[in-house]
């Protein structure tokens, strides 16, 4: 009873200090006084967000594949890891090549594109056994991403990029009329 008590209390003051730490990163990598750069631009803000997308996507086809699934995580666990090594060395030369600046950084991009993800997919599948535990559940995710969407956006120090911009997706707004014009 003690033991479980004691570890209770210890993942509880990890859950503090993880979120206090995070708090403090969001502070510093946004406003006009940023002292930390958390995402450079866009395409930095779709490099982070490739990295679980490309191990979700990688399993995701290699599930179907019976004896082979298990070369899916790993392969999608690889590519991941590749991914977050560049990360690391972008966000080192993005920050002055300060190592406690990179770490905090760090700190905030990963944790919060993977619980992005992570939400988005229980807003697309929610678990739970009946209608009302699903809904509760989508209902949940849906404030989760509304809430820390915006706060995303405002971790982008550059509001440009080449290849991921969201701005000029919404401004060209590609879709159904630019196809019709090209007909």
């Amino acid at each position: 009873m003690d033991i479980a008590l004691q570890q209770e209390d210890l993942y509880q003051i990890g859950l503090i200090a993880f979120f206090s730490v995070l708090v403090i990163g969001v502070f510093m990598g946004s406003g006009k006084n940023r002292s930390l750069i958390v995402y450079r631009d866009y395409d930095d803000l779709g490099l982070t967000f490739l990295m679980p997308n490309s191990f979700i996507i990688i399993t995701l086809l290699f599930s179907n594949a019976g004896e082979y699934r298990g070369y899916g995580i790993l392969l999608g666990a690889a590519v991941a890891l590749l991914l977050f090594i560049k990360l690391v060395i972008d966000s080192y030369v993005d920050n002055g090549r300060s190592i406690w600046k990179t770490a905090l950084a760090i700190f905030v991009k990963v944790p919060l594109c993977w619980l992005w993800m992570l939400n988005l997919l229980c807003l697309l599948n929610p678990d739970g056994n009946t209608a009302r535990e699903r809904r509760q559940n989508r209902a949940q995710a849906l404030v989760f991403l509304a809430l820390i969407t915006p706060i995303i956006g405002l971790l982008v120090a550059d509001k440009s990029g080449s290849f991921f911009s969201p701005r000029a997706m919404l401004r060209n707004r590609r879709g159904v009329s630019s196809v019709r014009k090209h007909l």
